[in-house]
């Protein structure tokens, strides 16, 4: 069995009941060192997110995604509200794929779905030459996973992934000295 990174990374997660759902996941609370930003981060961001996390400047779902890169997964930043895939900060410009068993996964569950893509897990990963897949939704503390989160979860269950690939990283921002930033990625 392939060791889920997460846990090796957050510690052993708590298995807690998804809200609306009722069916267990497992939830890893984690702190991150960042800062909050007014505005956008960059001149080509467009997501406008209030908060930037070190290493350099970056979103919870990207460091998530290269946390699970460094350990020997693929990763990919599912990008529901704009349609894209990504695998590094938006602001490269550089989009991702899906490899085509994942692609075909995906749409597995989209039709299960009614082909509604809202509500995909933020981070996609999976372990080449294995079916070992992590489906990762990244919320600040205080936030919960929506409906449409839900949906999607329970249309992925009927395109039979075990719930035990769901996780949920909570996370709360340590703020740093905005003027202590790293300089962007």
């Amino acid at each position: 069995m392939i060791a889920n990174p997460l846990e090796v990374e957050f510690g052993r997660g708590k298995k807690t009941p998804l809200r609306r759902s009722g069916s267990p996941v497992v939830s890893y609370s984690t702190q991150f060192c960042g800062y909050e930003v007014r505005g956008r981060s960059s001149p080509r961001d467009t997501h406008r997110k209030r908060y930037l996390l070190r290493p350099g400047a970056i979103y919870a779902e990207v460091l998530l995604v290269r946390l699970l890169r460094d350990a020997g997964w693929k990763a990919v930043w599912i990008d529901t509200f704009r349609d894209k895939i990504w695998d590094d900060m938006p602001s490269t410009g550089r989009e991702a794929g899906l490899p085509k068993s994942e692609l075909d996964l995906y749409c597995r569950i989209r039709r299960a779905n009614r082909w509604e893509r809202g509500g995909c897990w933020d981070i996609w990963a999976w372990h080449e030459g294995s079916m070992a897949r992590l489906f990762v939704e990244a919320k600040r503390k205080d936030d919960e996973v929506g409906v449409k989160q839900v949906k999607w979860f329970e249309s992925a269950k009927s395109a039979r992934v075990p719930a035990r690939q769901f996780c949920i990283v909570e996370w709360t921002l340590n703020t740093i000295d905005s003027s202590a930033r790293h300089p962007r990625s």
